[in-house]
């Protein structure tokens, strides 16, 4: 199986305030899009992943801006890093390699 590289937009953070072990913690929930418009680019990521939606909760408060335009590439986790070097054409890393987990 081939790495896949898709195109996303964060919509929107929604915070939220829970108690983990007696101890009050933020958490702060984000949404993604797949984009569809805005660049010729972006036009040519919805022609092959024409919707789709990411919802990720953090505990990191800046950990994404709204608005932004972010890759997520879905690699099989049996990949080496050097089978996703040779798919981007970079050459391999000397020396044994673990898997990309």
């Amino acid at each position: 199986m081939d790495t896949v590289r898709t195109k996303f937009r964060c919509t929107s953070k929604t915070v939220s305030l829970a108690t983990k072990r007696g101890e009050k913690q933020f958490y702060y929930e984000y949404k993604f899009q797949a984009v569809i418009e805005g660049s010729e680019e972006n036009r040519s990521f919805f022609a092959f992943t024409p919707s789709g939606s990411v919802e990720l909760y953090t505990v990191k408060d800046d950990s994404f801006e709204i608005g932004a335009e972010y890759y997520l590439d879905f690699i099989p986790v049996a990949t080496t890093i050097n089978q996703v070097r040779a798919q981007n054409g970079l050459p391999p890393l000397p020396g044994p390699v673990a898997s990309v987990t």
